[in-house]
């Protein structure tokens, strides 16, 4: 039996928001908890940690997987998503999973939510005076 899990995401990052979005569309057996680190006290799991990886954790184990391992964890409770598990583990096995998730990872944009309007995101601005 696959047990449920929850998915610590990062609510600063739309890209993550993005990818929360469509799962939940596709996790038909709801299978999937998420959790925005941002706005949820999170136990256990190191809020520095979690600003570099998304971890998953497993409900009912309580076992916590991090990275593309927790991708692997998702795709393995979608059943759609399932067709790209021999893929996954191909690029874990080369080495080249984490890898990868690190490479996009490392490159989310992070914008506090509350800070956006239909107008765009407020900044700060650098001054031209130094």
């Amino acid at each position: 039996m696959v047990h449920k899990v929850e998915v610590y995401y990062d609510g600063y990052c739309s890209f993550c928001r993005s990818v929360k979005a469509n799962l939940q569309k596709l996790d038909w057996l709801k299978k999937l908890s998420f959790v925005d680190f941002r706005n949820n006290e999170v136990n256990g799991i190191d809020i520095d940690e979690l600003n570099k990886k998304m971890h998953v954790k497993d409900l009912s184990t309580g076992k916590v997987t991090i990275g593309i391992y927790g991708i692997k964890t998702i795709l393995q409770r979608v059943p759609l998503l399932m067709l790209l598990l021999p893929f996954l583990y191909l690029l874990i096995a080369l080495g080249l999973g984490q890898i990868c998730y690190d490479f996009v990872a490392e490159r989310r944009l992070i914008v506090p939510v509350g800070h956006c309007t239909e107008n765009g995101c407020k900044l700060p601005v650098k001054s031209a005076n130094k």
